[in-house]
């Protein structure tokens, strides 16, 4: 597995100033100048990433199907991608969306969409393992997700994601429990605006206390 990411990566020093890089991509927040940590070749896409900051490892759900690579940003190194656990995704394909950091469990959470069955989960992913264990309570496989929409709270052990859940023309921001046994308190409808009013991206804001969205 190790060498699928040798191959679909192309050399760092190789960059194409001309278009937009395909890679991971550094930003200075005080000069917007960009830097190239690390180029793809370019039909390698990323569907999903997740930031461990004690770690400094992105974690990218990328275009190898059920695989998830990890890259260490310090010193802008692909490490040897981790399989994940499909087998309880139907049809065995990739189900796993919406990637986020954990930093109390030091796991990856994300939302399953068919995960052991007709239904949508809440799900841990393992980053050393590639192990899969559902968190939340099953909710309607009915419910559309906005993608790119989610944040994570580590402290509350809460997944904040947009859905689609009636035949109405509007979306809700859930709280969804990811605590286990009694401390569940399932799922809360937070915020519910129109299809086209969702405040995304968000970000979790442990200061406030709260999700911010655009």
């Amino acid at each position: 597995a190790a060498t699928a990411a040798t191959a679909a990566t192309a050399a760092t020093a190789a960059t194409d100033n001309s278009r937009a890089p395909n890679g991971v991509v550094e930003i200075d927040a005080a000069t917007g100048a960009a830097r190239v940590l690390h180029s793809f070749a370019d039909d390698v896409a990323i569907f999903g990433s997740a930031h461990d900051p004690d770690a400094d490892i992105v974690y990218l759900w990328w275009s190898v199907m059920g695989q998830l690579l990890p890259f260490a940003a310090g010193n802008a190194t692909l490490l040897d991608p981790v399989d994940v656990d499909m087998s309880r995704c139907e049809g065995g394909t990739g189900c796993f969306n919406e990637l986020q950091w954990d930093a109390r469990r030091r796991t990856l959470v994300a939302v399953a969409i068919g995960f052991g069955g007709p239904q949508n989960a809440i799900v841990s992913i393992d980053p050393l393992t590639g192990a899969v264990a559902q968190l939340s309570p099953a909710f309607s496989r009915d419910c559309a997700l906005y993608l790119q929409c989610s944040t994570f709270d580590s402290a509350s052990s809460t997944f904040f994601a947009w859905l689609a859940c009636t035949e109405e023309p509007t979306a809700q921001l859930y709280g969804i429990s990811t605590l286990a046994g009694a401390g569940n308190k399932g799922n809360t409808t937070l915020l519910s605006v129109s299809m086209r009013d969702v405040l995304g991206p968000m970000v979790f804001d442990p200061a406030r206390n709260a999700p911010i969205g655009v």
